[in-house]
């Protein structure tokens, strides 16, 4: 599945690495500058892309309108996951099947995470400039 993933990466036009545990390290950045780390791993049946989002959400009184806005986009998108971890970061991640995965559902997904992460940071920032 890496020599799969690897190409699929190279077709998209990515850089990326590839870490000692087998899992390839990209991501990208959104016209505001935003970075956008992205994890891609493979394990039994399933290829998952996670990233985090570097938000001030700990500094923001706003949580109720963060718990309504992830469990919304949750149930908008149940196939991505959303959450926030221990440091208030947003994480968001995918699982793919990787038996039948070809580049066109793999670059159709990317493309769809991509626009969800970027999304949920607009939201997220229009919550913290409420605050």
């Amino acid at each position: 599945m890496l020599d799969k993933l690897e190409t699929f990466l190279k077709q998209y036009g990515w850089e990326y690495k590839l870490d000692a545990d087998g899992k390839f390290l990209t991501g990208f950045t959104d016209e505001n500058g935003n970075g956008y780390p992205l994890i891609i791993s493979s394990k039994d049946e399933l290829v998952t892309l996670t990233t985090s989002i570097e938000l001030d959400l700990e500094k923001t009184q706003g949580e109720s309108q963060w718990a309504v806005l992830l469990l919304r986009f949750n149930y908008a998108w149940p196939m991505v996951k959303m959450g926030l971890d221990d440091d208030f970061r947003l994480v968001l991640s995918l699982d793919l099947l990787s038996k039948s995965l070809d580049y066109g559902g793999f670059s159709f997904s990317l493309d769809v995470f991509i626009e969800t992460a970027q999304m949920l940071t607009k939201e997220f920032e229009e919550i913290i400039k409420a605050d």
